[in-house]
């Protein structure tokens, strides 16, 4: 079993507790290729644990919740849960939702064509099943995205037929219910929260002939009433993509390709600009065309920047690489990462799932498709500045490429025991040249060179201390480690 791939644990400077796995994480890529056609549909935070949510593939009757718990961000806890139905999967979340103590989210059962059941999942903190049960009482209701409020509400999207539906749930009580009456094939892709107001989007009219799909969009305020509806026709099919908003205007991630042709075509992807009242105001093409490019639903209100994360299929190639860009006011792209897992076997890498953290940093998910039932799970810590290397902003402020996999030399990177007392043991398959130690306050304590495998340390203070280690190819690595 790969257990998991590390690049880097900390960059230099970030001040964090001991308890705080998440800070562990940063400027890291965590690989699992042990489960069976995985796909992360969404993350979470649980108790210091970073938690996925997603669908085995072997098997449609297997969903799946798994923690990734210690300091080196080993998968922990996975838990498959088998249902007598014969397809059941999850819906996106934010994160998850909590009654009477116990966590919980929502999956979707489809015993037979067109019939869809809602069902509640409750979990404990280790990923069990503690229960589930049915809460809807329409056999069609097909949930798509929850979305939990500050109040522990609930929010689902969902469709029927023909129709889409917003719900507002608190506990198992069904506070109110909007059923469109547009009548006509949807996928819902968003959910997102202004103010005490709901915007949704998604596309409507999906064929793959003339007149292909429309953008959609609507807002609703807090009590369920629908404020305004807007339809956008542009001409072609449309693919949304994700949904916020940014200098008091809703900003939406799509792609666009001539109809009838969607998959044969090369790409382009956009922003839409929307105003507070449901004008379309207009769209820029973000990046060049490529093969197989998609508009994934991860755009990120950053603060003073955009963050838009897409990919893109090169079929020259046979590859998926994900790519970061972050926009300016104007939508100018000011910096691209691009990533890429590849070894003998994949080459891929596509997010299901990204969101900023309260320090800035960059968290995502994702799969990589390599033939049926063989999907992987992949995850990505980075940097404010979109960066698995550290220091990347400054070396080529323009663009990143990190291709990762399991052969890669830093793998081997092992920095051990942690915690430790007197000494350290460092083992790389490529030889260390260098190494500095920083306290929590960016303070040089230590630093030399012409290392052997064991570095005498025990007369630093009790604490926490970032290395850096240079490699003999010139590479930096970093690694935090406690001293007791």
């Amino acid at each position: 079993m790969s257990k998991v791939w590390l690049f880097i644990l900390l960059s230099l400077g970030l001040i964090i507790k001991p308890s705080d796995v998440f800070g562990q994480f940063l400027n890291k890529a965590i690989f699992f290729d042990s489960l069976s056609g995985e796909l992360p549909y969404t993350f979470y935070n649980d108790d210091g644990k970073i938690g996925v949510i997603g669908l085995m593939q072997d098997t449609t009757t297997n969903i799946f919740p798994i923690l990734f718990e210690d300091s080196l961000g080993n998968a922990v806890g996975l838990k498959k849960y088998k249902s007598s139905c014969s397809i059941v999967y999850p819906t996106r979340t934010n994160k998850l939702g909590f009654q009477n103590g116990i966590k919980y989210f929502i999956a979707n059962c489809n015993p037979s064509f067109n019939k869809f059941l809602m069902y509640k999942i409750l979990i404990d903190s280790l990923g069990d099943t503690v229960k589930t049960y049915r809460i809807n009482n329409s056999d069609t209701n097909l949930a798509l995205r929850t979305h939990f409020l500050p109040n522990g509400d609930m929010l689902v999207l969902g469709q029927e037929a023909r129709e889409y539906f917003l719900q507002k749930w608190r506990g198992d009580s069904l506070l109110w219910n909007y059923t469109s009456d547009l009548n006509g094939p949807f996928t819902l892709h968003n959910i997102f929260i202004d103010s005490n107001d709901v915007i949704i989007s998604g596309r409507i009219g999906i064929t793959t002939n003339p007149p292909g799909s429309d953008l959609f969009f609507a807002k609703f305020n807090s009590g369920g009433q629908l404020l305004w509806d807007l339809r956008k026709d542009l001409g072609e099919s449309e693919n949304m993509g994700g949904l916020t908003k940014y200098n008091n205007q809703y900003v939406i991630s799509f792609t666009k390709a001539p109809w009838g042709n969607y998959f044969n075509f090369d790409l382009k992807t956009y922003l839409g600009v929307i105003d507070l009242n449901g004008n379309w105001i207009n769209h820029i093409q973000i990046g060049e065309e490529g093969r197989g490019r998609v508009a994934n639903e991860n755009l990120l209100n950053a603060g003073t920047h955009l963050l838009y994360i897409t990919g893109e299929h090169n079929l020259d190639y046979n590859r998926r690489e994900t790519i970061f860009y972050k926009l300016n006011d104007d939508f100018e792209i000011q910096w691209e990462r691009r990533y890429l897992f590849e070894d003998n076997t994949k080459h891929s890498s596509n997010v299901w799932d990204a969101r900023i953290e309260p320090d800035s940093t960059i968290k995502t998910i994702g799969v990589l498709y390599n033939g049926p039932g063989g999907q992987d799970l992949w995850y990505l810590h980075l940097d404010k500045h979109g960066c698995l290397t550290p220091g990347c902003e400054v070396n080529d402020v323009s663009v990143e490429e990190v291709f990762w996999g399991k052969d890669s030399k830093l793998s081997t990177l092992v920095v051990f025991p942690n915690p430790f007392k007197e000494t350290l043991q460092i083992k790389s398959e490529n030889p260390i040249v260098e190494i500095q130690v920083f306290d929590v306050f960016g303070k040089l304590v230590f630093q030399k060179s012409k290392l052997t495998n064991q570095l005498e340390v025990g007369f630093l203070h009790k604490g926490i201390y970032l290395l850096k280690l240079k490699a003999e190819n010139g590479e930096w690595v970093s690694q935090k480690v406690v001293k007791y």
